[in-house]
This record gives C-alpha cells, sequence and structure tokens, in this order.
C-alpha cells in the first residue's frame, strides 16, 4: 500500500454517500427513502474498495479490490430502479417476486466476478499500466462485463422513463422540481458512459464521484422540494378543467399543489410553493386544524368578514392512503358566500312566514304517500294541544274530529284525494287532546312527480 493523492477525492466520495445514507435512513420511508440509503451506502461501499485498490501497486491485491467493488457495484442499478418505482408510488414494486427478479441477475454475475480466474467470462485479462502518475489497474472486459453494463444501462434507461413519464402528471409549476430528480439519476450514468467510452482521464472510475453528485442533487431534492410526495394523479387535467379551488398537501403537510382558484379563494401568494400548510393558511386555522387531524372531513364551512369583502368559503377534505398507508390529503374550496346568502333570506322568509301564520293561527300538514307518514307543523300541534312527544299518523289525526258525521266527512275527503287526486276544503268540528272543541277548516291538495301522486298537503286554520 502507497499514499496516492488521487485517491483523496475517491475516500472523500466515500464519507459524502456515507452520510447521505445515514440521513436518508434517518427519515421517514415516505418517498422511497430506504433504497436512497441502501443506494448510498453501496455507492460508499464501493468507493472505500476503490480508494484502495488506486493505493497498492500489487496486482492480486488490485484485483481483489476490485472483486470487493463489485458487491455493491452490480446492484446500483437495481436500486435506483426501486428507488424511483417507491419515488413516484408505483403500484406492485413492493411484490418479493418483483424484488427478486429484479437481483436475481446481479447475484449471478456477482458469483461469476469472484469465480472469473475458473472461466474468464467477466474479464479475459487483467494488468496494469502506468498513466504517468500512478500505476493503474487495466482489464480486458470479457462478454458478462457487457451483460452486466447493458443491464444497468437499461435500469437507469428504464428509471428516468419513469420519472419523465411522471412529468406529464404534475402542475406546470412543480415541472422544474420533478427535473432534479431527473438530473440526479442521469448524471452519474451520463459520466459513466464517458469513462465506457474511453474518455475519463488516468483511466480512473469516475462512479464514486458520480453518485456523490447525483446522490446529493436527489437527497436535496427530497429534503428540500418535497419532490412528487402525493400519489401521481392527473394534475394538468384536472387544475385546468375544474373551477373549485384545489390544495394538494403531501405526507409531511407541505402543499405541493394547488390551482389559481385556490390562490384567489384563500389569497395564497405566489411564492408560498412547497412550504408548510400550516405557514400558508396562517389566516384559516380552522382549515389548519381540520387538516392536521388527518380525517376525510366535509363541508367545513369558514367565514371571512370586512367591510364589502364578506366572504364564506367551503372545503373538503379527502385523506389520500395507499395499502392503508397515508400519503397526503386533497382539499377541495368552494365559494358558498351566494348560497349562504340565498340561506339566510330563506330562513328569513320561513321566519316570516311562520310568524304571520301563528297571528293568523294557520297551521300546516303533509302525508307522505310512500311510507304513509304525517307531518305536523307547530301551529297544528297548538290547535291539537298535544304534547311535544306526540306522533300524528293517518289513523290517530281524524280521531280528534267528532265522533260521527265530522269524522267520517274527513276520513272519505283523503281517501277520496289519495285514490283519485282531487282536493278539498271542508269544515269539520275538532275536539282537542285537551278536550277543547273548535270548528276548524281543513284543505289538502296532492303533488305529483310524474304520474305518480308522492304527498299531500295543506293547512288549518
Amino acid at each position: 500500500m502507497y499514499f496516492n493523492p488521487f485517491a483523496i477525492p475517491v475516500f472523500l466520495a466515500m464519507v459524502i454517500t456515507l452520510l447521505l445514507a445515514i440521513y436518508c435512513f434517518g427519515r421517514p420511508n415516505k418517498q422511497g427513502e430506504r433504497f436512497m440509503g441502501l443506494l448510498m451506502l453501496f455507492c460508499s461501499w464501493y468507493s472505500l474498495f476503490y480508494g484502495l485498490e488506486l493505493s497498492t501497486d500489487h496486482l492480486p491485491t488490485m484485483w481483489f479490490f476490485l472483486r470487493m467493488e463489485y458487491i455493491s457495484g452490480l446492484f446500483l442499478g437495481p436500486f435506483l430502479t426501486l428507488f424511483s418505482l417507491a419515488y413516484t408510488k408505483q403500484h406492485g414494486w413492493k411484490n418479493p417476486s418483483f424484488i427478486g427478479a429484479l437481483l436475481a441477475l446481479p447475484v449471478l454475475l456477482l458469483v461469476s466476478v469472484w469465480t472469473n480466474d475458473l472461466h474468464h467470462l467477466f474479464y479475459t485479462d487483467l494488468g496494469t499500466t502506468d498513466n504517468g502518475f500512478f500505476l493503474a489497474m487495466q482489464t480486458d472486459k470479457g462478454i458478462l462485463y457487457w451483460v452486466h453494463e447493458i443491464y444497468a444501462l437499461g435500469l437507469v434507461l428504464t428509471t428516468n422513463i419513469i420519472i419523465f413519464r411522471t412529468l406529464r402528471r404534475v402542475p406546470d409549476g412543480y415541472f422544474n422540481q420533478l427535473v432534479i430528480v431527473l438530473i440526479g439519476s442521469l448524471s452519474s450514468w451520463g459520466i459513466h458512459i464517458v469513462y465506457l467510452l474511453g474518455y475519463f482521464p488516468f483511466n480512473l472510475d469516475p462512479l464514486p464521484f458520480a453518485f456523490a453528485l447525483s446522490g446529493l442533487i436527489i437527497t436535496i431534492g427530497l429534503a428540500r422540494f418535497r419532490l412528487l410526495s402525493m400519489h401521481p394523479v392527473p394534475y394538468k387535467q384536472l387544475f385546468q378543467n375544474i373551477s373549485d379551488g384545489i390544495l394538494i398537501v403531501d405526507e409531511s403537510g407541505f402543499l405541493v399543489g394547488r390551482n389559481s382558484a385556490a390562490d384567489q379563494l384563500l389569497q395564497i401568494e405566489a411564492s408560498d410553493s412547497g412550504l408548510h400548510y400550516k405557514k400558508i393558511l396562517c389566516a384559516w386555522p380552522e382549515l389548519s386544524q381540520a387538516i392536521d387531524s388527518q380525517h376525510t372531513i366535509y363541508n367545513l364551512e369558514m367565514y371571512r368578514g370586512g367591510k364589502g369583502t364578506a366572504k364564506w368559503v367551503s372545503a373538503d377534505i379527502l385523506t389520500n392512503r395507499q395499502h392503508k398507508e397515508f400519503i397526503g390529503q386533497t382539499i377541495f374550496l368552494r365559494d358558498v358566500t351566494r348560497r349562504k346568502a340565498s340561506e339566510k333570506e330563506l330562513k328569513r322568509a320561513q321566519e316570516l312566514l311562520f310568524q304571520t301564520n301563528k297571528l293568523a293561527r294557520v297551521g300546516g300538514w303533509e302525508l307522505d304517500i310512500d311510507n304513509m307518514t304525517v307531518y305536523w307543523s307547530d301551529i297544528t300541534r297548538e290547535i291539537h294541544e298535544v304534547p311535544d312527544d306526540y306522533e300524528p299518523t293517518l289513523e290517530n289525526i281524524t280521531s280528534f274530529y267528532r265522533e260521527g258525521e265530522d269524522r267520517q266527512k274527513v276520513k272519505q275527503a283523503i281517501e277520496e284525494l289519495k285514490n283519485t287526486g282531487k282536493a278539498f276544503v271542508l269544515d269539520a268540528l275538532l275536539i282537542t287532546h285537551q278536550g277543547n272543541q273548535l270548528w276548524i277548516r281543513t284543505s289538502a291538495v296532492p303533488e305529483y312527480e310524474g304520474d305518480k301522486m308522492v304527498r299531500v298537503y295543506g293547512t288549518m286554520q
């Protein structure tokens, strides 16, 4: 072993990737952090033994360190692919059979590396060459080496196709963020292709530096920009066509998507992208509290007053889960100011009608034809002098009328209305629950849906 200054940046790359691995393993496994951590850990292993390879001029020792590098190097492509599948929330990747199939070829290639002296299918020849600065290892590649390279580059191509397809499903404002992951995944393998073509100087292997760079790019993207933390949905189509406001919150509470309607309703600034929802919704604490519960909530109504700026906003908060795992929330917002104003006017009109009927002592009643249930208004109950818990039925309401001609007249009028739809107005003597006698005028008319009678309603005074 000897000191080779060219090994220093390699060991530095080892430290960087090891720190990145520790960082990823320390985060919740929400966006593929475990696979990213394994990828960085294997890169650190690769850098360690490549640094040791550069620190010796003894060919058998170089060959040993090179084989140690392949313990991790053969699995970099599969782990990058698994990370991309977990990151973009693809279905089926957690299947043990799929993961086993993905790792099967690297395992077989690893066996071939350690048994290369018996068959020379991975490397046909090993040697050293002096590049003017240090004694570097020189290899003649065999067929299994190229099988490894084609498989690894194929996985990288698959990874970037997966991420690229996801670009079409995110809002325009987040396009540049997702490009960071593409850059991170492409950078290491782009440099590696340059190495395979023989254009990298001093016969150095750039893979440790390339993966340290890509690991930094992707990890910063995961930590800072909350890239694609929601389950992919057709964002652009949804955002362009829906008139309601929409907020997309990821599993950690960061706002990763919204449309202009939401900005207008909640007065969100353009610079608020990527922030935690509690910072963005300071003026809407009830909405923030509802999101914090991580429960599905419908018709949460919020009022904001002000001279000439009174506003009612209704929110539906939908909890998003994948395989029972919480992955975020989608909040739909609507301006219901006009509806609330109409409800207020309707309530005022109903109150006015009630007071008018109360002064005129006009009661209302209703018969539901389908289930034959009877409803009495408060004034009708007062006329009959019944307790609050009294339940009127079709049978007992006629019993209030004086037995004989009056009761029979009311029964016949109701039966004829049910059979023929003939409305009626009649006067009859009513005996209240407390025994008082009143002459009452009762009217009734039917209501139809198509050709079917659905209810009868009338008045009593």
